[in-house]
């Protein structure tokens, strides 16, 4: 417990603990609203591998952390080709080919607060969890769908109580004074009628009221709809058609993709072949 003057609690320096700076701070959790297909997941494939490796997400600076990405939503392959188009190089861990409504499975549930936290038995067996993860836990982690991870009903409010307990769960321990916890961001597609603001997300509001920050994606539009530290910010972006990678209008793009022998000759004003 703290009690001094306001005037001195006015006075105190603070400073904001970004995750990305100017977008994302640490502390509760991140929620992201967008339609099916209009590139949530890349975004989020995106910014992880930014935040992992310490490098700025459409020129905003990032902490570096280590992320995990649950996907939910999308098949196996689909997932493969998604990651191999944006971060095939990428060192950001993640989770996938799991069974749908895994929060409704207690032993699921445990077992991934055990990845998050580090804390899965010690074991020598070639392949488990202490030896490929060697118990470093996780601070960033994208739960990627909402409504793919549990069979309750989202519209109401026991069910968001229940949604949220359980991420919390896996991400918060110890209390007072003890207490940590890591950033999550939850990915969720829209109500109808509703693409934009707190109220945006399918199911119950309380989503969009609770969280930390709050992000929609559409048209190539990211809004900051909510921010416990700075106001509303839209970012205008551009999608690749070929690989889905977000960028900045006007930025040049690193392609993942060999360049074809016309590409190189016309760059070079050669004829090779």
């Amino acid at each position: 417990m703290i009690i001094e003057r306001m005037s001195t609690l006015a006075k105190r320096e603070t400073e904001v603990d970004w995750i990305v700076e100017d977008l994302l701070s640490s502390g509760g959790y991140t929620y992201l609203v967008g339609e099916a297909g209009s590139g949530k997941s890349i975004l989020c494939i995106q910014l992880l591998n930014a935040v992992q490796e310490g490098k700025p997400f459409l020129n905003m600076k990032c902490k570096k952390r280590n992320c995990l990405y649950i996907q939910v939503d999308t098949g196996r392959l689909e997932w493969q080709k998604q990651v191999k188009n944006v971060a095939p190089n990428g060192f950001v861990w993640t989770m996938y080919a799991m069974d749908n409504l895994f929060l409704d499975r207690p032993t699921e549930v445990e077992s991934v607060r055990q990845i998050i936290w580090g804390t899965y038995p010690k074991s020598e067996v070639k392949n488990s969890p202490s030896q490929v993860l060697q118990h470093i836990p996780f601070d960033l982690i994208v739960f990627d769908v909402l409504n793919k991870m549990t069979r309750m009903d989202i519209n109401t409010k026991p069910a968001m109580n229940y949604v949220l307990e359980k991420l919390e769960h896996m991400c918060v321990r110890g209390e007072g004074e003890e207490r940590e916890s890591k950033h999550f961001i939850l990915v969720h597609h829209p109500a109808k009628g509703h693409k934009r603001g707190v109220e945006a997300g399918a199911g119950s509001g309380g989503f969009g009221q609770l969280c930390t920050n709050m992000l929609t994606l559409g048209n190539e539009l990211l809004v900051l709809e909510k921010s416990k530290v700075i106001g509303k910010r839209e970012i205008l972006m551009h999608q690749s058609k070929v690989t889905g990678i977000w960028s900045l209008p006007g930025d040049t793009l690193e392609s993942n993709e060999p360049e074809s022998i016309k590409d190189i000759e016309e760059a070079l004003g050669i004829k090779i072949s």
